[in-house]
């Protein structure tokens, strides 16, 4: 594939068929676990918070996309997510670099003080490429799995609580209690009863997923999980988030939570169960531990100040995710 001339532009509706083979040849090359199910792209799309005609920028040549850059806009924490990948065919020809700078020109019009983007530790070409453009290092996530037939103990499992899941038109009661639990997170962006309303509609959850620990009238913590989609030999769930509010800690809630989680997955099928963790969260990562998680991977997260480029120092900074 060879495409010497290419216009970078916002993406288009029609661009999907396109923007769908670019995933596909990627993966093919590269093998790291793509997403690639065609429903599964289309609602990444759509997903809360991102117009893809605004958000998305696409390198055209005469008749195939040779990469892409997808711009997460998080103003409340004045931050934009950047996640670029090029054709294996077009790459070290500039493509990135000249993508990242649109992207990094479209946050600085907006007055966003912070760019950062997330990749696997052991890309070191990715790592190199962020670091020549002024990105730095400035957290490490950990990819964990509980694989087919793993045993989990269900000691500690003896909080007096009530569990229930989530009910239809309950969106601001799981907003409430997720902001509470991840307030004080590093990089926590707070969430909206729109933006939980249209994840709860995406494919891979719903209300039935989240289960909430109860007592009285009171929310003290949830556990949300999703499934994959896609037809797989191996069904595989995700624990997508886990949290107690912080003055109902210390008391075992969250593994109660989690075996709760895990037990709703296993009814429905689903034979793995993955979930991501910050490195430096020492309980979470205990309590995954304990219930048998085992680390298979791990991803850096760089972040590059804009506020040198004339962008203002916003007050609520809280740097990554």
């Amino acid at each position: 594939m060879n495409e010497s001339i290419y216009l970078v532009r916002n993406y288009h509706n029609s661009d999907f068929d396109e923007y769908v083979r670019l995933q596909e040849e990627a993966e093919h090359h590269d093998r790291v676990g793509r997403c690639l199910g065609r429903r599964f792209l289309l609602e990444q799309l759509h997903r809360p918070g991102f117009v893809p005609e605004e958000h998305l920028l696409v390198a055209a040549g005469s008749q195939r996309l040779l990469a892409y850059i997808d711009i997460t806009l998080e103003e409340g924490v004045s931050r934009v997510v950047l996640d670029c990948l090029v054709h294996p065919a077009h790459r070290r020809m500039g493509l990135g670099t000249r993508l990242f700078n649109h992207a990094l020109d479209f946050a600085r019009k907006l007055e966003i003080g912070w760019a950062q983007a997330n990749v696997a530790d052991t890309n070191h070409g990715a790592r190199m490429f962020l670091e020549n453009l002024d990105f730095t290092p400035v957290r490490v996530y950990l990819d964990m799995l509980l694989g087919p037939g793993s045993e989990v103990s269900v000691l500690g499992d003896t909080v007096n609580i009530t569990l229930q899941h989530l009910q239809p038109g309950q969106e601001e009661v799981l907003m409430q209690v997720q902001n509470c639990a991840f307030q004080e997170s590093w990089g926590y962006n707070p969430n909206t009863v729109m933006t939980i309303s249209r994840r709860l509609e995406m494919s891979d959850t719903s209300p039935e997923h989240v289960i909430l620990a109860v007592s009285g009238a009171e929310v003290m913590g949830y556990c949300w999980t999703t499934e994959v989609t896609e037809e797989i030999a191996d069904k595989k769930g995700r624990i997508y988030m886990l949290g107690v509010c912080p003055r109902f800690r210390d008391k075992g809630l969250g593994r109660h939570l989690l075996l709760a989680g895990l037990r709703y997955l296993n009814k429905r099928g689903v034979k793995s169960v993955e979930l991501t963790v910050d490195s430096q969260n020492t309980s979470a990562r205990r309590l995954y531990d304990s219930a048998g998680f085992k680390i298979v991977s791990a991803s850096l997260w760089f972040e590059r100040d804009l506020r040198g480029d004339g962008v203002p120092t916003p007050a609520n900074h809280s740097p990554g995710r």
